[in-house]
């Protein structure tokens, strides 16, 4: 059995790239909670600054995805599906073939997102992810094949002066701005979300100036 001190001790990069190799191909590991958001965004800014060697990034990444195979939640609780998801967009980014800044950028963008809704399922409490009283809210539309890019559908929300607006947004003509906070949500829920400004007792005002 790999221990969960061998298992820390790759994640924290302390191990060389091949013993973390040997770890992660190992199918018997010793449970434990080994989401660390601090730990996991220090590495991904080291990735973004090409500060650590990119065959040993990805078989980091693996670590980390498999890894959370063997977390004490369990898949059927909500912590564990989101230990899970996180795991999952660790394994997508083991499949890049060289350092892509967009593409760390956006996978900062969806662990922060992720890390929020940790917080919120420990203090089972649901409360928007905000910067300076703005919602940015995306789901993903369809890919756009002449740019290699993705596009979104986006809803953004002003708390602060009761304003929201939605339109389209390509990925190609923008970074994820880490100062920012993006929630990730799928069909159903941004449809949820569309539908409430049209309830009747709603006092949102639609606009087409808010800034993305």
């Amino acid at each position: 059995m790999i221990t969960k001190e061998q298992v820390w001790k790759g994640l924290r990069l302390e191990s060389s790239d091949k013993e973390i190799r040997d770890i992660f191909q190992s199918d018997d590991f010793e449970e434990d909670n080994y989401y660390d958001f601090d730990m996991l965004m220090n590495v991904l800014h080291k990735a973004l600054n090409k500060e650590i060697n990119f065959k040993f990034f990805i078989d980091w990444c693996i670590l980390v995805a498999n890894s959370y195979n063997y977390t004490k939640d369990g898949y059927k609780t909500k912590l564990g599906k989101l230990y899970c998801d996180v795991g999952y967009m660790f394994d997508g980014i083991s499949f890049m073939d060289e350092y892509d800044r967009k593409e760390l950028l956006s996978a900062i963008a969806d662990l922060k997102y992720y890390n929020h809704l940790i917080i919120q399922a420990k203090k089972r409490k649901k409360e928007p992810f905000l910067t300076n009283d703005v919602e940015r809210i995306l789901v993903f539309d369809h890919a756009n094949w002449n740019f290699d890019s993705s596009v979104y559908r986006a809803i953004i929300k002003d708390y602060k002066h009761k304003k929201w607006e939605i339109r389209y947004v390509d990925d190609c003509l923008f970074e994820f701005d880490e100062s920012k906070n993006y929630s990730f949500v799928d069909d159903k829920e941004f449809e949820k979300i569309f539908d409430e400004f049209y309830n009747e007792n709603s006092d949102w005002k639609e606009v087409h100036n808010l800034k993305f």
